[in-house]
């Protein structure tokens, strides 16, 4: 098998000759920057001659610091699955330095900052709304215009070679998911009561950040429609103990808009196209919903979040979907479990993962608090068991 039949078949539930793997094929499976040099460590250890200067010098997301993984160190992986991502601003940003950090404004009129001279993450700062906005204050904003070439240049020529070589593709989307988009132009505690107190409000400014995003993949299918394999969407629906929102709202403002864009993306590709949903958090409540919504992915099965556990998950919903995650959890199990402990963990979720639709990777991010140790033996676990 290549890794393009490898990973379609795990995703169908048919037989593979090994699980698939993904590292740095999302936004949300990657390595951050100080990471990514512990792994060129790991790598030249093991007889590889890797110059860090000439793999790190692009990032994926330079919002989140991730790197951008080349074709020499996914082949040295064993990585399956290649990521695209639109040129946003995000991607490379052209910061602003004012007081000692640097400041960029997305597409959506939303502005990050983060300490200048540091690999932190960039955080929201300021959205694009007035105080108490009203509906007709959203018809004044600048909204991306998803046709815009811009985000595209050069998309097309990267995924059909990576198709030509043998990858499934994942193509990233305009931004964060519907709900995400809404909470960061409205600001996250204001859009939490005006999910409450101003439905009406909430849901004009949810179905407006839902027609950029469906005119975004419109044009998507039209340009890369025949190379690509995977669309990743996503909304951070939930906290380590439950939902940041109730299910009930989920369910009445924000699920008919998944439903809505999924549909719309597997009407735009052609298929086989597989729908790829993130979110953190203990939000196995509303994974039936997901479901019918019309995702065929889950990420990523965050096994320190309440009441989500891979073995479980995979057991009650792995005839329906596919689990993509779950490997070791970068929050809690590979900055401060053993080597020993991670090999052990490792071992035990490939052996469960075995019995379902199941894609190995870390949960989220590796992030800068790994230990070389820790990150070989994740490594390690993972390429020896190719070899049983």
């Amino acid at each position: 098998m290549n890794s393009f039949e490898r990973i379609l078949a795990a995703l169908e539930g048919k037989p593979v000759d090994r699980i698939p793997f993904d590292l740095g094929g999302t936004r949300v499976s990657g390595i951050t920057k100080p990471a990514f040099t512990t792994l060129i460590e790991i790598l030249n250890e093991k007889g590889y001659s890797f110059d860090l200067q000439k793999h790190s010098n692009q990032f994926f997301d330079a919002k989140q610091q991730l790197i951008e993984l080349d074709a020499e160190i996914c082949d040295a992986l064993g990585v399956d699955v290649r990521g695209v991502m639109p040129n946003l601003a995000r991607k490379s940003p052209e910061p602003v330095k004012k007081e000692g950090y640097l400041f960029f404004t997305d597409e959506w009129g939303i502005t990050y900052k983060k300490p200048d001279n540091s690999d932190q993450y960039y955080s929201r700062e300021t959205g694009p709304l007035p105080e108490d906005p009203s509906i007709e204050d959203l018809d004044s904003l600048k909204w991306p215009d998803p046709t815009d070439n811009r985000y595209f240049l050069g998309l097309e020529s990267k995924a059909s070679n990576y198709v030509r070589d043998g990858y499934a593709v994942v193509m990233e989307g305009l931004g964060a998911g519907i709900y995400e988009t809404a909470s960061r132009i409205r600001g996250p505690e204001k859009f939490y009561q005006d999910l409450v107190k101003r439905r009406d409000f909430s849901r004009a400014l949810l179905n407006k950040v839902f027609s950029v995003k469906r005119d975004f993949w419109r044009e998507a299918g039209k340009r890369l429609g025949e190379h690509v394999q995977i669309i990743r969407e996503g909304d951070d629906l939930a906290g380590q103990k439950n939902m940041l929102i109730s299910p009930k709202i989920y369910r009445d403002l924000i699920k008919p808009l998944h439903s809505e864009l999924f549909e719309e993306i597997k009407n735009v590709f052609p298929s086989p196209i597989y729908v790829f949903f993130h979110s953190d958090g203990a939000m196995r409540e509303i994974i039936p919903d997901l479901i019918e919504s019309g995702i065929d992915i889950l990420n990523p099965i965050q096994v320190s979040a309440q009441g989500i556990n891979l073995e479980e998950i995979g057991e009650e919903f792995g005839n329906r979907l596919a689990l993509w995650g779950g490997g070791i959890d970068t929050q809690t199990e590979l900055p401060f479990e053993s080597p020993e402990a991670i090999r052990s963990i490792v071992k035990h979720r490939l052996d469960k993962g075995s019995n379902y639709r199941y894609v190995f990777s870390a949960i989220h991010n590796i992030q800068k608090d790994v230990s070389k140790d820790n990150l070989a033996s994740f490594l390690d676990s993972f390429w020896n068991s190719r070899e049983r």
